[in-house]
């Protein structure tokens, strides 16, 4: 079994030790290291690495932009921002982008290695804490007055839509709980991102939110 390649950006040099230390005990982790003068895309470009931990505390970049232009030049790449917090806004934003995971690395820092596991299987990562608040602050912010939705989804896609939405399932998950295969659970997620032109999971739970596709449970 091949180890997932990790490529750790960050300006600060602790931090950086700090999370090497903690990866290098996962044997199915691999820490990829980047030239001290090295520019970050031309590291990525060369290292190819599967998940990038991006430290946009000291990292100062346009997340978008950034994002896009690690596609360009490693197309598999996913990235795992950390930040030292974790206000709705700032999560928003950043798995509106195209981030895969959002760690406070602050409260959070024994999770990365899951995380890193988690968005590599191609699952979203959000800790569960921060997650039950985010969606109850993006459905009061986001929800719209404007009619429902409900009839551009099939039951199917509801059901799958519902518990992605309020519980955070992995697609396992969502087919043992719904008596289905977990590869009719990935052809209804495929559809659903079709049908809305989406990209990935976050921005569909995000979606649903904002334009009341599902009945929301309110998380405390």
């Amino acid at each position: 079994m091949s180890r997932i390649k990790v490529s750790i950006l960050t300006r600060d040099r602790f931090r950086h030790i700090g999370i090497s230390d903690v990866l290098a005990k996962d044997k199915e982790l691999v820490v990829l290291e980047k030239g001290p003068l090295e520019d970050d895309i031309d590291a990525i470009a060369r290292l190819k690495p599967d998940v990038v931990v991006l430290d946009i505390t000291t990292v100062k970049v346009e997340l978008q932009n950034f994002l896009d232009a690690c596609k360009h030049v490693c197309p598999h790449v996913k990235v795992l921002v950390i930040s030292i917090n974790d206000k709705e806004e700032d999560i928003a934003n950043a798995l509106l982008a195209g981030v895969r995971g959002y760690l406070n690395i602050l409260h959070f820092a024994d999770a990365i290695t899951a995380a890193i596991k988690g968005i590599h299987e191609g699952n979203s990562w959000i800790a569960h804490t921060v997650m039950g608040r985010f969606i109850n602050e993006v459905a009061f912010e986001l929800k719209r007055r404007q009619p429902r939705k409900k009839s551009l989804l099939t039951e199917a896609q509801r059901r799958v839509l519902q518990l992605l939405a309020n519980e955070g399932l992995t697609n396992k998950e969502m087919a043992a709980n719904l008596g289905i295969e977990e590869r009719t659970v990935e052809f209804h997620i495929t559809s659903l991102l079709q049908k809305f032109h989406l990209s990935n999971r976050n921005q569909l739970i995000i979606y649903a939110i904002k334009h009341n596709l599902i009945p929301l449970n309110r998380i405390t």
